[in-house]
C-alpha cells in the first residue's frame, strides 16, 4: 500500500469512527427531553360509561415575550381530545376561545359531562440545533363536571426538550406522554 492509499484508509476510519460516535451520542441523548407534571390534584374520577363526553375547551395561544405562537391552542387542544379519545370516549373541541362560563354552556350544549379547561402559561419554541437554547411548554389542564361545576383535576405540566438535538421539534410534541398520563389518572 503506497502512502496515498495509506491516507485515505486512515481518513476513512476516523471518519467512520466520528459517524458512528454522532450517532451514539444522539441516542443517548434523544432521551433527554425532560416532561413532567409538577402537580396533579384528582379529586375524582370520570365516568366510563360510552355515552360520556368531554369538551375541551380552546385555550389562547401561547406566548413567548412578545412573540405569539399562532394556532398553538388549536395544538394543546387537539392533542388533549386525542388523549381522551384513547379512552374511548367521546371529544368535542371548541372553536374558539371562549371565558370558561361559556364553555361550560358550550359542553353543557353540546351534550358533554365534562369540560376540559387548558391554560398555556409559557410556550417557547426555539431553534434549538442552532441556538442550543430548549424549547418549553407549561400548560395548566382543569377538568370540571358540567352539571356541578365542580373541578375534578388540576395538573400543570412543564416540559422542555432535550438538550443535544439535530431536529428542531415545536413545543407541542412534548405534550402528548404528559397528556396521556393526566388522562389514564382520570380513569
Amino acid at each position: 500500500m503506497d502512502n496515498a492509499s495509506s491516507s485515505i484508509y486512515i481518513f476513512a476510519r476516523i471518519y467512520k469512527f466520528f459517524i458512528l460516535s454522532l450517532v451514539s451520542i444522539s441516542l443517548f441523548c434523544s432521551g433527554c427531553a425532560k416532561k413532567q407534571i409538577s402537580q396533579m390534584i384528582v379529586a375524582g374520577k370520570l365516568s366510563s360509561d360510552k355515552f360520556s363526553c368531554v369538551y375541551v375547551a380552546l385555550p389562547r395561544d401561547g406566548t413567548f415575550g412578545s412573540i405569539v405562537y399562532n394556532g398553538s391552542g388549536a395544538k394543546v387542544a387537539s392533542s388533549l381530545c386525542l388523549a381522551f379519545s384513547e379512552k374511548s370516549v367521546q371529544c368535542k373541541m371548541a372553536v374558539s376561545t371562549l371565558p370558561f362560563d361559556r364553555n361550560l354552556q358550550m359542553a353543557k350544549d353540546v351534550g358533554c359531562n365534562y369540560v376540559v379547561i387548558p391554560k398555556i402559561l409559557h410556550w417557547e419554541d426555539r431553534n434549538t440545533p442552532w441556538s442550543g437554547k430548549l424549547d418549553r411548554a407549561s400548560v395548566q389542564v382543569d377538568v370540571y363536571e358540567v352539571d356541578q361545576k365542580r373541578l375534578i383535576s388540576s395538573s400543570l405540566i412543564e416540559a422542555t426538550n432535550q438538550w443535544a438535538t439535530f431536529i428542531d421539534n415545536p413545543p407541542e410534541v412534548l405534550l402528548p406522554a404528559p397528556f396521556k398520563k393526566i388522562v389514564d389518572s382520570l380513569y
